[in-house]
């Protein structure tokens, strides 16, 4: 069964077995807000591409393994209900800052890996259940003066 590929507003989606994976925004916007949904359909995230910001709808909660994996995105708006950052999900991404609400309960492996212009990572670790390994591995430019994390209780 083959890749059906579709456009909607500037996103481009592939479709295979009834699957929306949302992959590109090719549109002419830096800054994009995500689509809740594609034709009243679910999607996925994998290895987006286009933007230097993104915006995350409430109808997202969890970003998939490997979504913006190698992505050119900067910059990331989640709001505080996104519970879960998949493997890989920024690995060798361009993003800068990253904001994480109270909500995140996974972080998987190598979520931030790589990541060498990152300068700016705020997150809360009071309900954290799953942590895997080098969230950060390989980012040096992220120093203890600019990761902000909440350990009370």
């Amino acid at each position: 069964v083959g890749v059906t590929v579709i456009e909607r507003d500037g996103f481009v989606f592939n479709v295979k077995n009834g699957v929306y994976t949302l992959i590109a925004y090719i549109g002419d916007e830096e800054i994009v807000t995500l689509p809740t949904d594609i034709d009243g359909n679910a999607y996925l995230i994998k290895n987006f591409f286009g933007p230097k910001t993104v915006i995350i709808p409430k109808s997202i909660t969890e970003i998939p393994e490997s979504a913006f994996r190698e992505s050119n995105i900067e910059h990331i708006v989640m709001h505080d209900g996104i519970t879960s950052i998949g493997n890989y999900a920024f690995q060798s991404s361009n993003i800068r800052e990253v904001f994480l609400g109270k909500s995140l309960i996974n972080i998987g492996y190598d979520a931030f890996e790589g990541c060498t212009n990152l300068v700016r990572a705020e997150f809360d670790l009071r309900d954290i259940q799953y942590m895997g390994n080098s969230i950060f591995g390989n980012v040096h430019s992220v120093s203890k003066e600019t990761v902000s994390i909440s350990l009370e209780m």
